[in-house]
């Protein structure tokens, strides 16, 4: 039995460092993307690819039980889907993928933050450390004058999508907690296809039909690799480490973004960049370490790893705040 179970560790394990793999390749695949496409119709070339991967689930999982259910995955996708993904992909047009994957390492700082504010949780040392950390970090990677690559403006977007996924968990979670994260995760991407298709021709005109081979791999990596695959390895390795030992993996998201792009790439690599970076990825796994104390109820750690599965694309598998949630509908 404890063989089995350490087994099961490993797994989980696996799983969560191939879901931040994968979600790190996203500004890889987004690169490549935007070689040919503009920022709005690559996510949505992702979102339509991604939501033929969803449909077949759509006629198996619960549906919203009401009009009303139904528009607020509506609101929902609009932002998860439509203002994350654009925040970041318009970002990632502006800088490098090198950049942007490690702005995502403010992500934990910002949920602890978010928690102190919104959850109540205590303001410890430790979380005003990392969000110092993580700010005199940023503070090198967008303002040295060596630049890297890639404009300020391009860097703080990628931020604001970031915060936008920590709002979009707060707002999200009682659809996630009653219909369980697949589900959610289905209408989710269906809806924000939906919008998306409505949005984006508005401003970017008609989508092009892609050209180049290397672009139809990067969409199809977008959308069944960072979105599709990802949230099933995400999910398998959340139920059996639980919130507090998986939101230190999310850490590895930027990480891998930042060894794609200057290993496949060949970005530069500037002094702010060497400076900063460490300083981020340090924040992020000072914040990530601070937990919170009950872990029956959600906090920090649970908005850790939800938040990062939103900037994935999807969302991950809620840990109940009561007895009473601790089923989702079906």
């Amino acid at each position: 039995m404890i063989d089995a179970s350490r087994s099961a560790r490993r797994w989980a394990a696996a799983a969560l460092v191939g879901a931040t793999a994968l979600w790190g390749s996203s500004f890889l695949f987004g690169k490549v993307a935007l070689r040919e496409l503009s920022a709005g119709h690559t996510v949505l070339w992702r979102f339509v690819l991604a939501a033929l991967v969803f449909l077949p689930f759509a006629f198996r999982v619960p549906r919203p039980a009401s009009i009303r259910e139904a528009g607020r995955f509506a609101l929902a996708a609009l932002l998860g889907i439509v203002m994350i993904s654009l925040l970041q992909v318009e970002g990632l047009a502006r800088t490098t993928a090198t950049k942007a994957a490690l702005m995502i390492g403010t992500l934990p700082p910002m949920a602890a933050v978010a928690a102190v504010v919104v959850l109540r949780e205590r303001l410890s040392a430790r979380v005003v450390v990392s969000l110092v950390l993580s700010c005199v970090g940023l503070a090198f990677v967008i303002g040295a004058p060596d630049g890297g690559g890639g404009s300020a403006v391009g860097d703080l977007l990628v931020v604001a999508s970031v915060a936008v996924s920590v709002v979009f968990i707060l707002v999200l979670r009682s659809l996630t907690v009653r219909y369980g994260a697949l589900a959610t995760s289905v209408w989710l991407v269906l809806f924000g296809a939906a919008w998306l298709v409505l949005l984006v021709p508005l401003r970017d005109g008609p989508p092009p039909v892609p050209t180049r081979p290397a672009t139809w791999a990067a969409l199809v990596g977008l959308a069944v690799l960072c979105t599709g695959v990802s949230q099933p390895l995400w999910n398998a390795g959340l139920r059996t480490l639980g919130a507090a030992r998986a939101s230190l993996f999310v850490n590895l998201e930027p990480t891998f973004g930042v060894l794609l792009g200057v290993l496949v790439l060949g970005e530069p690599v500037s002094t702010g960049l060497l400076v900063g970076a460490p300083l981020v990825l340090a924040a992020a796994v000072l914040a990530a370490l601070d937990g919170h104390a009950d872990p029956d109820t959600f906090g920090s750690d649970d908005l850790i790893v939800e938040a990062a599965s939103a900037e994935g694309g999807t969302v991950a598998e809620p840990l109940p705040d009561t007895e009473d949630d601790a089923h989702p509908i079906g």
